[in-house]
Formats: C-alpha cells, structure tokens, sequence
C-alpha cells in the first residue's frame, strides 16, 4: 500500500507592489529618450554619403544599412559616427 503523502501549506509573504511618482517619471523619460533618438539632431539640409568597402555594411547602432557600398544619412551625430569606421568613407560634393 502507497503512504498518503500530506502537503502541509506553504505561506507566502508577497507584498503588493506600489506604483510610485518616480517609477512613473522615469517611465516618461524613457519615452522621451525613444522620441528623441528617432529624430535626427540637427536638422540641417546636408545629407552625408558615405561608400563602404564590404557592399552590405550594416551598422545597427546607426540603423544605417549601406546598400550596394553606399549608404546616406542627414543626422550629423550618425555621420561622425560612420566616418571613424574602417573602410568606410564620406563622398565629398
């Protein structure tokens, strides 16, 4: 015959998590930040193009993708970025 096996209940101490002001703010600055990253900087007329040695260069940090060795972007900040890469180069106008 099987022994009846008896749980005894097992008590838990979770305590109910609070919503505070500052959770709350930083929520909103983390919306910010994702709002601001979006657009570009500086919002010039200039667009930048750049050539690259290896034809489909993907840069994720940038989201800049080079297609065919070339890629363009207007954001200043992207374009010194890009140009401190290893053969990529800025086509002069």
């Amino acid at each position: 015959m099987a022994k009846k096996q008896t749980k005894e209940p097992v008590e838990t101490t979770e305590t109910p998590i609070e919503v505070t002001e500052a959770v709350v703010e930083n929520e909103k600055d983390k919306d910010e930040a994702k709002k601001q990253t979006k657009e570009p900087v500086e919002k010039t007329g200039k667009v930048y193009k750049f050539t690259s040695k290896n034809r489909f260069l993907t840069v994720g940090a940038c989201d800049v993708q080079f297609i065919d060795g070339k890629a363009e972007t207007s954001n200043l900040e992207v374009a010194r970025i890009l140009a401190k890469i290893d053969g990529v180069t800025l086509v002069e106008e």
